[in-house]
């Protein structure tokens, strides 16, 4: 059988940061590299020659199809693949291979678009047969046809991957792409006012963080796309903006409505339990999250935001069984979220809640070598990052392990946490800046030592008020406690944090002398203080915290909640029931009155548990565990 041929098509404009990159990724795939260059004033021309592309010109018309199908014009081979500067071909991609199998004229290959940590994905037609007839359409986010009418979104589809950073931010901003791409799409939609043209414009300010106009523009495609494969997706980012807007119900009523289209589209359920949290309905967000996994990963040609059947959904369930004091089951569910990805928000919080259940420091190193290993300088960063913000020890020991260089003021925190004052207290006399997450780490270690001379030093770097450094002067040095007064809310968090470092370094001493301080603060601090320290388990020190509050007549939310759930815990029923009611009584949302779902399942008080579900349905109709409560 004959070897088909392959042609490279792109085409750029002062694309000289990733043009080499994307070249050299595909340059051994193919047979040649056509280069079409719409205008550029930099270096793109001379790497793409240099790199043995053959550059074409094209004067720039605000058409991106007529740029690309004047590239495609020039392709000799058989097969054609389209790239964009900002994308790669993956490493195992062979091209080959999937043409000589002849199974269609158009091949759709996974682009992974990787943006701020997070990654969307969708199956596009990249890989076609050359003369067949193959053409673009649409001035920007340009669609294939084949012949004259016919859409080409359906082909083969392949394991074939490219990778896409262009939606990454510092790139996205320095190309301006936002501005361009407005202006073109705003052109676009007033020349033809189609679904698919709304749709990409409402993608656009989305994109631009215009939240309000992005839901109005999607709502305006969807009324036009019934029938159209974007339709899916559509519904989910309606259900995104919604949630960044703080429009829960309607963002909930559409979403709800949507999955009984869309029932194994695993995006919709996951943005359900997004608004289903931020709206305070913990166990309809849970259920969403747990279905999200019963799903899986989507496997169909529409987009999808890669996690959201596996362990961004673990994360979710983990964050919400923290807060609930659920820790085993917090500490399950992130150690799987850490085992299905390199995401770093669930390695923070996995390397947090071993620290908070006094996970000695070998063991800990252990249990995370075990969840994430080290398979490149990246993955080692990543774990350096999370380490330094938790300021865990083992960024000591990984430092020390890898002979890693670190800055001065890295290695005086590394050193802090690691139990090393002494060494810390040297390295930060010898650093010459800090920054506003080394505030807590000169308070913790000037509380520590007794010593205040840090704290000066750095004085004008650090933006408190005169009454502030005041007070972070009296506790550093042990002095009698007195009322804190309100309206210091930077003072606060910095009490708060300092509190949480010196329980984590068991120096139990130090924390009693700064906690007599923050037993003088606002009623707000002292809930805060108490949630830390059940996290940390020390449920019965926060207990005392709690009833004294509750004993000096405090009734606000966040003490009735925590007292009666320590109550609960402890066995004391008739207590956490009072509690529980002045609570509902206080603040009637539906995370309140779950808590009596959980005494009545605790105490088999059946009865009580289905009159619960009853006026639950009346009260909260939005909520599906409440309909499913009263089937129990």
């Amino acid at each position: 059988m004959r070897k088909h041929t392959i042609s490279l098509c792109m085409i750029i404009k002062n694309e000289e940061k990733q043009l080499e990159n994307c070249l050299n990724s595909v340059r051994e795939a193919v047979d040649e590299m056509i280069v079409v260059d719409t205008g550029s004033t930099d270096a793109s021309v001379k790497i793409a020659e240099r790199m043995g592309a053959k550059v074409l010109h094209f004067d720039w018309i605000d058409d991106f199809a007529a740029a690309r199908n004047f590239s495609l014009q020039q392709a000799t081979s058989d097969y054609i693949l389209v790239l964009d500067a900002d994308e790669t071909l993956d490493r195992d991609a062979d091209l080959t291979r999937v043409v000589m199998t002849e199974q269609d004229i158009v091949y759709l290959l996974r682009i992974r678009n990787l943006s701020g940590g997070a990654e969307r994905s969708h199956y596009a037609p990249r890989l076609f047969k050359n003369g067949a007839g193959i053409h673009y359409r649409g001035r920007i986010h340009e669609q294939l046809f084949l012949g004259d009418d016919q859409n080409v979104y359906q082909g083969h589809q392949t394991d074939l991957v490219i990778h896409h950073v262009g939606y990454e931010e510092d790139i996205y901003l320095e190309k301006d792409k936002h501005t361009r791409n407005f202006t073109l799409l705003k052109k676009a939609v007033e020349e033809n006012r189609t679904g698919y043209n709304l749709f990409s414009l409402a993608l656009q300010y989305r994109a631009n963080g215009e939240y309000e106009q992005a839901f109005r523009t999607f709502s305006e495609s969807f009324a036009l796309s019934h029938d159209k494969e974007y339709l899916a997706p559509l519904l989910f980012y309606m259900g995104d903006c919604a949630l960044q807007l703080g429009w829960y119900a309607e963002g909930i009523d559409i979403v709800s409505k949507a999955v009984n289209s869309f029932p194994a589209y695993t995006d919709l359920h996951f943005v359900l339990g997004r608004l289903y949290e931020e709206a305070g309905y913990e166990q309809d967000a849970e259920l969403a999250y747990r279905h999200c996994l019963e799903l899986g990963e989507v496997k169909t040609l529409q987009q999808t935001l890669t996690g959201v059947g596996s362990y961004l959904a673990h994360f979710r369930l983990a964050e919400l069984c923290k807060r609930q004091g659920r820790f085993e089951e917090a500490m399950k569910e992130s150690g799987q979220a850490v085992l299905e990805s390199r995401f770093v928000p669930t390695l923070s919080l996995y390397l947090q809640l071993l620290r908070e259940s006094g996970t000695d420091l070998s063991e800990s190193e252990a249990l995370m070598m075990e969840a994430f290993p080290l398979q490149d300088e990246q993955d080692l960063n990543a774990l350096l990052g999370v380490a330094y913000t938790r300021k865990h020890p083992l960024l000591d020991r990984l430092i020390t392990r890898f002979g890693v260089s670190v800055s001065v003021k890295d290695l005086a925190v590394s050193k802090l946490y690691a139990g090393q004052y002494a060494q810390s207290q040297d390295l930060w006399n010898s650093a010459e800046l800090i920054t506003k997450e080394n505030e807590a780490d000169l308070f913790v270690l000037a509380i520590l030592t007794g010593q205040t001379d840090l704290l000066l030093r750095f004085k004008r770097q650090m933006n408190y008020s005169k009454r502030e450094w005041d007070v972070l002067l009296r506790v550093a040095t042990g002095a009698e406690p007195s009322a804190l007064g309100t309206g210091m809310p930077a003072l606060e968090a910095l009490l708060l944090q300092t509190a949480e470092q010196l329980v984590a370094l068991r120096e139990f001493e130090a924390f009693e002398r700064l906690a007599d301080w923050v037993i003088q603060a606002p009623v707000a601090l002292q809930a805060e203080l108490a949630r830390m320290l059940q996290a940390y388990g020390y449920a019965q020190v926060a207990f005392d915290i709690l009833l004294r509050l509750y004993q000096q007549g405090t009734g606000q939310p966040d003490v009735l909640a925590q007292l009666g759930d320590l109550c609960l815990l402890h066995g004391n029923v008739e207590d956490a029931l009072k509690l529980y009611a002045q609570l509902v009584q206080t603040a009637p949302v539906i995370a309140h009155y779950a808590r009596f779902c959980r005494l009545y399942e605790q105490t088999g008080d059946r009865a009580a548990l289905q009159r619960l579900a009853k006026e639950l349905k009346v009260r909260f109709p939005l909520s599906q565990w409440a309909k499913q409560l009263g089937q129990v």
